[in-house]
């Protein structure tokens, strides 16, 4: 059976003015979006770093291209289904930044390679890299491994993925051993850990640059303790979005890979890292109800907002589930939060004597975190002085296996 296409609402095509659009929707500001590539593409190049955008965050293969347009090296994908998708649209370099396990997805890793595209992923542990090992010698292809490093607790008890620092050199020289794949390089991955602390702490850009440059140091140190061990090295892979600028500064980093830097935002604005105008992706709602002088519920709940919040992680410096702004003029409203969301409904609290808000109200939401949030959209409407210039279904939507 074909799955058909959703109908989308008349107002969602090339042509009509941002006034018209039936809400919710997501709206990118192209001017903004782009200004952000720029940046981005040419700070980094200035220290002689590669730029590896990771399309998680929107998962649009002609984002993905113009991406590539500014000079990136290539795409880094979270999973093997977003990764084929890519692929698909003709991109032909991508990093699979995840350790694939178990049979099926070793049979799609090492078809991504055989279709032509230059294949790499992550491992943390031996039996993993023998498994690919031995995927790509019987499908007579060639695959580029990275060691994924716990940059967030060197001795590897804490944390996500990634493995101690004192267990790399061993895996590296097994990597090195291995027919039919090659060894890399090493990725870590921090960005601004302490942001996500429950526990409340006073900083400033100072303490944001302090922990981009230890990210970088450790990891050009354990590069140089693997290089001693006798294995080459010749990525050495750092730099979420809050830190990619700045760890690009260290000498021996090569590549970074921030993703949400192409929109920004909620989780950037309130630390610093950019400014509300450097937000490119928002979500146009409208007020469906006033019920109660200070509170007005929204035609967007959590089928369009993520309903992951950081209003209890104070070193955000967030409240609720985005940032509220007029619609019109994208000026926040000051002490507006949206509080609850339930599936088609969002809360906004306010207080009446610092916003007017009325029924009919379109009412313009930055993101808390963009990715899930697109994950959600059926498309992305992209909009250059208030009137619709593309629209991108999100091809890679929900591909999380």
């Amino acid at each position: 059976m074909n799955i058909q296409p959703p109908t989308l609402p008349p107002s969602w095509r090339v042509g009509s003015s941002v006034t018209d659009l039936e809400t919710p929707c997501w709206v990118v500001d192209l001017e903004i979006m782009e200004r952000n590539l720029e940046d981005m593409a040419e700070t980094v190049a200035q220290y002689g770093v590669k730029l590896r955008p990771h399309i998680k965050t929107h998962k649009i293969p002609a984002l993905a291209k113009r991406q590539l347009a500014y000079g990136a090296a290539g795409i880094a994908t979270a999973k093997l289904g977003e990764a084929s998708v890519m692929a698909e649209a003709g991109i032909d370099d991508i990093f699979v930044v995840y350790q694939p396990v178990g049979e099926a997805k070793l049979r799609r890793l090492v078809s991504l390679a055989a279709s032509g595209v230059k294949t790499s992923c992550l491992v943390d542990d031996p039996a993993a890299a023998q498994a690919i090992s031995d995927a790509c010698r019987a499908a007579g292809v060639e695959i580029s491994l990275y060691i994924e490093v716990n940059i967030s607790d060197t001795s590897g008890q804490t944390g996500r993925t990634g493995i101690a620092f004192e267990r790399v050199s061993e895996l590296a020289q097994l990597l090195a051993s291995l027919p039919s794949v090659r060894f890399a390089g090493i990725l870590g991955y921090r960005g601004l850990d302490w942001f996500y602390s429950p526990e409340p702490r006073d900083y400033g850009p100072e303490d944001i640059e302090a922990t981009a440059d230890e990210e970088g140091r450790l990891l050009v140190e354990l590069a140089e303790q693997v290089r001693a061990a006798g294995v080459p090295v010749e990525e050495v892979v750092a730099g979420s979005t809050p830190s990619a600028k700045l760890v690009a500064r260290t000498p021996g980093i090569t590549e970074v890979q921030p993703g949400e830097y192409i929109f920004y935002g909620g989780t950037h604005v309130g630390p610093g890292i950019c400014r509300l105008e450097d937000c490119a992706l928002s979500m146009r709602t409208m007020v469906a109800s006033l019920p109660h002088p200070g509170r007005a519920v929204l035609d967007a709940g959590s089928k369009v907002f993520s309903a992951e919040t950081k209003h209890k992680l104070p070193n955000l410096r967030l409240s609720g589930y985005g940032i509220v702004r007029d619609g019109q003029t994208r000026e926040p409203f000051p002490g507006a939060v949206i509080t609850s969301l339930s599936e088609e409904h969002g809360v906004v609290e306010y207080d009446p004597a610092r916003c007017d808000l009325h029924l009919g109200q379109v009412v313009d939401v930055v993101p808390v975190h963009v990715c899930p949030t697109v994950n959600l959209a059926t498309v992305l409407l992209g909009v250059r002085d208030g009137v619709v210039e593309e629209v991108w279904p999100v091809a890679a939507r929900g591909h999380v296996w």
